[in-house]
């Protein structure tokens, strides 16, 4: 399961290294990596966010996300109403 949940890391990062300057939303990336569940995608999110490599945010109803290794753009980091700069 371990080597799994690396794959979809890493499927994850790629896809949002395409265009890093433009986040995409979980709804785009879930369509863009069918090879996914649900489950698999938001373990890798929830993985890959609590150790910085991506940011998600909330936008509306919906949630956005953006890889922070690859954007070189100051990204900031809404939790629980504050706000962080994540660099």
């Amino acid at each position: 399961m371990q080597q799994d949940n690396g794959r979809a890391d890493a499927l994850i990062l790629d896809l949002l290294a395409q265009d890093a300057a433009h986040p995409l939303t979980l709804e785009e990336v879930a369509a863009m990596l069918p090879e996914l569940s649900w489950a698999e995608l938001f373990h890798a999110v929830d993985h890959l966010s609590r150790r910085r490599r991506i940011v998600l945010s909330r936008h509306g109803f919906t949630y956005l996300l953006a890889d922070l290794a690859r954007s070189g753009q100051q990204t900031e980091v809404v939790m629980a109403g504050s706000v962080r700069d994540s660099r």
